[in-house]
């Protein structure tokens, strides 16, 4: 069973369910989010990238949109293709035009096997709308199973915590317009002045 977006290779957060039981599935959304305002600042400042915006410093999957774990998913691929010289479908995407194994050894391959080497490192940052599913899977056995059902019976009952999500939202303090209507603000409290008084005194002058 998996729990996650459309549009997001997932290697992990799988749960197995077994024959001949009932499990209750509890999902707990959360949501975080960064304001589309926050695209004047670098992604390395914001920490996020969001799922249009182009880059060519962070990894992603053909085809897909900007996501966090399409990242380190593309990143693992290349590594195990660089350094292994293979690759598996079963838990990554499918290469074009490329054999999924290769029996010539690659030079580099007696590097990866060195466990004092360095380790696999993966540039990735968040996306700046992220939806995580929390799952809590309760299981227990059928003790009665119909006497008319041959085979294996799986119950499986999905549902959510709550009727509302915890939401977690990043925006800018000041955009640029917001902060030179602050500073006109001060200059008017402070001095007085506006933009038609400074336009007379240059005038004046």
């Amino acid at each position: 069973l998996f729990v996650k977006q459309a549009e997001e290779w997932s290697q992990q957060m799988h749960h197995n369910l077994y024959p001949n039981t009932h499990a209750d599935v509890m999902i707990s959304p959360i949501l975080t989010e960064t304001s589309s305002e926050a695209r004047v600042i670098e992604p390395e400042r914001r920490n996020c990238l969001f799922w249009n915006e182009k880059s060519t410093k962070y990894s992603r999957l053909e085809g897909f949109p900007y996501n966090k774990l399409n990242c380190l998913t593309h990143c693992q691929h290349r590594h195990v293709v660089n350094y292994c010289n293979c690759s598996m479908t079963l838990y990554f995407p499918e290469i074009r035009k490329k054999h999924n194994f290769n029996y010539l050894k690659a030079p580099r391959q007696d590097e990866y096997m060195n466990e004092g080497g360095r380790g696999m490192v993966c540039d990735c940052i968040d996306n700046c709308k992220t939806l995580l599913f929390l799952v809590n899977v309760n299981t227990q056995p059928i003790h009665s199973l119909p006497t008319n059902v041959n085979g294996p019976l799986i119950y499986v009952h999905i549902y959510y915590n709550r009727k509302s999500l915890t939401k977690y939202s990043a925006r800018l303090r000041y955009s640029y317009l917001n902060l030179a209507a602050y500073i006109g603000g001060v200059f008017g409290l402070f001095w007085g002045a506006s933009m038609l008084n400074l336009a007379e005194i240059c005038y004046a002058i």
